[in-house]
């Protein structure tokens, strides 16, 4: 399963991804522009879209599915998210 998780910012973020088949993981800067993140999400065949909630994940959830992406947004300020729980 190819995952995409995207730290969003107001003018970058930050993308993270990993195949759960080979364990392999990179990262990659990204420009915070819808025609930006469409390109990223389309080149790189994800099974899988996460993002943390916040202001900018509304458009980038409609983005995302849009693109049909199964698509998880959490809370940070849940236990399970605490880095005492990862």
């Amino acid at each position: 399963m190819n995952i995409i998780s995207i730290d969003l910012g107001k003018f970058n973020s930050m993308g993270y991804f990993f195949d759960s088949e080979t364990g392999e993981t990179r990262t990659q800067l990204v420009k915070s522009e819808r025609g930006y993140l469409t390109t990223v999400l389309k080149n790189n065949a994800a099974d899988l879209v996460v993002m943390e909630a916040c202001s900018a994940s509304v458009w980038f959830h409609d983005l995302s599915r849009g693109l049909e992406l199964p698509t998880l947004v959490y809370s940070t300020h849940e236990d399970a998210w605490r880095w005492r729980n990862v």
